[in-house]
């Protein structure tokens, strides 16, 4: 950098067009010091003063800038230039009213130069006189329609004005020009945010990244918008992209690590937010999201800590209380939970949520009264809150406070809307009083008005169905609408109902929907076995008994957790379809998989005894005792065991139950046999 040694080698004006140099080859501090010199040596120079406030202007010293070109004008008051930029500097310097003066002394001494007028309409906009700036830079384009600047500032204030159309209409005719203009890109990203067109904002912020990559706050907001879409996946990627580039901020850590949460990426999450946490301890959200992860990972200690730190950081912050409270209910810790509870309802009165949490913590500690004076205290305040009522409703009954029960459920049927979720728990109430038939009157009127609820019109079918009207049954479920419509369980009912009433053609069908329907919700390579043994079964009755055991023998091996029944149930099918042996073969095969299964052993004596296979019989059912004494009375009143009563080896495996029977059947013969013996020898005598 030169001293003024140096510039006192030569003359003032050659220091003056050195100063020049400097300034165009952007050397600002130098031609600062070179402008400086000048000045000192020619204090009535305005040429210098003015250049001098150049370099200062680009210095961002504007305070400093307003003073030179103050002088340079005071010099010059001729000099347009000059006046356009000492109201340049003074508009910097947020003093707009003097910026707006100069402009005008510009306009009036080169009325021609309409730049000042962009200026001017700036320094209007910034002083909130968005009508006039807008005038004037609408006059600006009508004689120069092709300048850019203009369009971009009256695109700005059409945006401030809340005129976003127009803006961005301005802002495009710029961008065809300009393809890369920064200022302009990130502006209208900022209107597509703000009118929640989210894809368009993701698109410019995109834009606006590849064009300049070092850009670390459009890096963090773009990755903040697509957290606020939902796209996990493109959060994480473009977090990872930031990152790689060297973003390394808090802000974009915890946006990844909440992302990574959600996709129940755990332990990533962790490592993320603990980074976040290394590089801003005072980033709250980072604690609350750490507490979350550790949390779900069942490291409740090292959640608590977290949370009691995001809790010092933002002590009102109602997710914070909230999962303080939530970790004190996993951890047991229900007197501290309550703490949080009164503190979070403290903060937000009158939110239900809080006070059912409130209800369910007293009745943990057991304070069945105070919950129900939290709920009566919720109801004064706001007595037709219909979940409130719901709540109330459940609490009285589980109290055995049926005529609360009831006064709720009326408060809540006395309304002009009731939900969908008071008809099915009104209902319930009343099977579970035994009263099936005002249950009934309940749904069906929740039917009438819930048309396309498939909940209330199944559990109207079921009460039918469970009290044997399957017919009306039936009925109710074809009024619910045709097949796409229909949930699993409702084919499954239907199916039933079908079944009881000797309908098996229909229920075969019904069966098969079930099970098609469940295949695609679960989407398991098994079928639902209870679908599967409803069908076999259903095709036995049918007289198509071999394509049931087939059906059931094309999944063989694939149920694990009802391996055992399914040997039953194909056993059964091949007792029933005249081949025993083949069942032996199949109770034999489930039980060196399930050697102590009492019902395989029961099965499997019982085919013995229709092959009259005596030694098979014995064994089997002495283990099927064995493993079940309960089956010892079944097995006794079994017609099948019937032939087989005398048999000493039968009797003692069953305890003696035959021989007992008949002994104690002798003995009341022989009772008979006396008493008719005396009645004739006392009529006689």
């Amino acid at each position: 950098m030169k001293e003024y040694g140096d510039f006192e080698l030569n003359s003032a004006d050659a220091i003056f067009q050195q100063g020049l140099d400097l300034l165009e080859c952007d050397h600002f501090e130098e031609a600062l010091r070179a402008f400086d010199f000048v000045v000192s040596q020619q204090p009535y120079n305005a040429d210098a003063f003015f250049h001098r406030g150049i370099a200062l202007v680009n210095l961002n010293r504007s305070d400093e800038a307003a003073g030179a070109f103050k002088i340079a004008v005071e010099l010059a008051p001729t000099e347009a230039l000059f006046h356009t930029h000492f109201g340049y500097a003074l508009m910097l310097s947020s003093k707009l009213v003097d910026a707006i003066e100069q402009f005008d002394k510009a306009l009036e001494l080169s009325p021609d130069n309409y730049q000042n007028k962009i200026y001017k309409a700036c320094a209007l906009a910034e002083n909130r006189n968005l009508h006039g700036a807008r005038a004037l830079l609408k006059e600006v384009l009508e004689e120069h329609p092709d300048d850019l600047d203009a369009r971009r500032n009256h695109g700005n204030i059409a945006a401030a004005m809340g005129d976003d159309e127009l803006a961005i209409e301005e802002y495009s005719v710029v961008l065809r020009k300009q393809p890369n203009n920064l200022d302009v890109l990130r502006r209208r990203a900022e209107i597509f945010q703000r009118q929640s067109r989210q894809d368009d904002a993701i698109r410019a912020y995109r834009e606006i990244v590849a064009i300049d990559p070092r850009d670390r706050t459009t890096w963090m907001t773009l990755v903040r918008v697509l957290g606020e879409t939902g796209d996990r996946p493109a959060v994480i990627a473009h977090a990872t992209e930031a990152i790689d580039l060297g973003h390394e901020t808090a802000e974009i850590y915890v946006m990844r690590g909440k992302a990574l949460l959600e996709q129940k990426q755990t332990e990533q999450s962790i490592t993320d937010l603990r980074r976040a946490r290394e590089l801003n301890d005072r980033l709250p959200e980072a604690h609350h999201l750490l507490s979350r992860a550790f949390m779900e990972s069942g490291r409740l200690g090292q959640a608590v800590k977290c949370a009691s730190r995001a809790l010092q950081l933002n002590p009102r912050d109602i997710r914070f209380l909230l999962m303080k409270a939530a970790l004190h209910h996993r951890l047991g810790e229900y007197d501290a939970e309550f703490q949080y509870l009164t503190a979070i309802a403290a903060e937000i009165p009158g939110d239900f949520e809080i006070t059912r949490r409130t209800v369910e913590n007293h009745l943990l500690r057991k304070q069945p009264q105070q919950a129900v004076t939290v709920l009566e205290e919720f109801l004064g305040k706001d007595p037709d809150h219909s979940r409130a009522l719901l709540l109330f409703s459940e609490l009285n009954e589980r109290l055995g406070n049926v005529g609360q029960t009831l006064w709720a459920y009326r408060r809540i049927f006395s309304q002009k809307q009731v939900e969908v979720e008071a008809f099915l728990a009104f209902a319930r109430f009343l099977v579970r009083q035994a009263d099936t038939n005002q249950a009934l009157q309940v749904l069906d009127r929740g039917a009438a008005i819930y048309r396309d609820h498939a909940a209330i019109h199944l559990w109207r079918a079921e009460i039918y169905h469970s009290l044997g009207r399957h017919e009306e049954c039936i009925a109710r479920i074809q009024e619910f609408g045709p097949g796409p419509v229909r949930a699993p369980a409702m084919y499954w009912l239907l199916g039933k109902s079908y079944y009881a009433i000797g309908g098996f053609q229909q229920a075969l069908k019904a069966f098969g929907e079930a099970r098609k329907h469940e295949e695609q919700a679960g989407r398991a390579s098994v079928p639902p076995f209870r679908c599967l043994v409803a069908e076999a079964w259903t095709l036995h009755h049918l007289g198509r008994t071999g394509e049931g055991i087939a059906l059931l023998g094309r999944y063989a091996g694939k149920f694990d957790q009802f391996e055992r029944e399914y040997h039953e149930v194909l056993g059964e099918l091949y007792e029933n379809a005249g081949t025993p042996e083949r069942a032996l073969e199949v109770y034999s095969e489930g039980l060196r998989k399930y050697p102590k299964a009492a019902t395989l052993h029961y099965r499997m004596a019982r085919t013995a005894a229709a092959t009259a296979d005596r030694k098979l019989l014995i064994k089997h059912l002495d283990a099927a005792v064995a493993n079940d004494g309960t089956l010892a009375d079944t097995a006794a009143n079994d017609p099948v065991f019937q032939k087989f009563a005398y048999s000493p080896s039968l009797n003692r495996v069953l305890g003696f139950r035959f021989y007992r029977r008949r002994a104690k059947l002798l003995t009341l013969m022989g009772l008979w046999i006396v008493a008719l013996l005396v009645t004739v020898y006392l009529a006689n005598h």
